[in-house]
């Protein structure tokens, strides 16, 4: 594993998504201005999505992950964080097939 967790790949957090922080409020992980619904299915399973400064929706700790690793690249710029792991997901789901 590499030192800096945020500069994996997506397959690579994928392979480690039992590590690192929860971004919870609760743990203390979660940032400032950010807020997380839970939804709860039918079946009973609880779906978390996290929701940005800006009301971006992320639906996965490795997507708040990638998008965080990418926030810190373009400070105070959310558009293009989030353009950014878009396009990292289509690219990965490309390879993938």
């Amino acid at each position: 594993m590499k030192a800096n967790s945020y500069d994996m790949n997506i397959t690579e957090f994928t392979q480690s998504r039992k590590r690192g922080p929860l971004f919870e409020e609760l743990d203390g992980t979660l940032p400032e201005g950010w807020t997380i619904q839970y939804h709860r299915r039918l079946t009973g399973q609880v779906d978390r999505f996290w929701h940005t400064r800006t009301k971006k929706k992320l639906r996965s700790r490795i997507d708040v992950e990638i998008f965080l690793k990418y926030l810190r690249r373009n400070p105070f710029n959310e558009d293009v964080a989030y353009d950014l792991l878009r396009k990292e997901k289509r690219k990965s789901y490309k390879i993938n097939q």
